[in-house]
């Protein structure tokens, strides 16, 4: 829903009256904000079932095990998919350095959150 206007169809007409069709996405409007509740709930999830396999397999501190999940996936996945699209596009190196660190960011807050509730979960 965007905004208010009448649910997914009114989110659909709104957007592609100002947008090409292939830019079309509904989004949900969280005071003013842009907010993806389904691709950042699927990478949470993903990220917690690869750290709870590399802990099994592994062992070790679980939340330590968790930070490097999410680093070797950052650099293995977002990083080397969005070099290859910043230079593709011949976007600027700083806008890429930039955009790197801000997700990078993002997966290690994540990453610290999920291995902390492991952590309790162990202790408990």
């Amino acid at each position: 829903m965007h905004g208010g206007r009448g649910g997914p169809e009114g989110c659909r007409k709104f957007f592609a009256a100002h947008m090409s069709i292939r830019h079309v996405r509904c989004v949900m409007s969280v005071k003013g904000r842009r907010f993806r509740p389904r691709k950042d709930m699927m990478t949470l999830n993903v990220l917690a079932l690869a750290a709870a396999i590399a802990h099994d397999q592994f062992g070790g501190s679980f939340l330590a095990v968790t930070l490097a999940v999410s680093s070797i996936g950052w650099l293995g996945f977002t990083a080397s998919r969005n070099a290859v699209e910043y230079l593709f596009e011949k976007k600027s190196p700083t806008l890429f350095v930039i955009d790197m660190g801000h997700q990078l960011a993002v997966l290690i807050v994540m990453s610290v959150v999920i291995g902390l509730f492991g952590h309790i979960s162990q202790i408990g």
